[in-house]
């Protein structure tokens, strides 16, 4: 596994959050996009609410895709879109 890509697997409260924001800030003012996966749609909620507190005097775009947020839409938790009637 590379430096870069190593899961950061430790209990509540180490400061993975911290070390999150100022890795994507880091990265997003060099240029580049950042992905911050984690395990549960409330988690994302509120790990876009705090990337958007943070980063809100830079010019960044930030945004959470989730089965609860519809596809182009920026805004957090969304109605769940229908699911798709398959035919044979």
């Amino acid at each position: 596994m590379e430096p870069g890509a190593r899961p950061a697997l430790v209990t509540v409260g180490f400061g993975k959050t911290e070390v999150a924001i100022r890795a994507a800030f880091k990265a997003v003012m060099s240029g580049r996009q950042v992905a911050v996966l984690v395990p549960t749609t409330v988690l994302a909620q509120q790990h876009l609410n705090t990337f958007r507190e943070r980063m809100a005097g830079y010019p960044v775009a930030i945004d959470m895709l989730s089965r609860f947020a519809l596809p182009g839409s920026s805004v957090g938790f969304s109605p769940p879109r229908p699911k798709a009637k398959w035919t044979s």
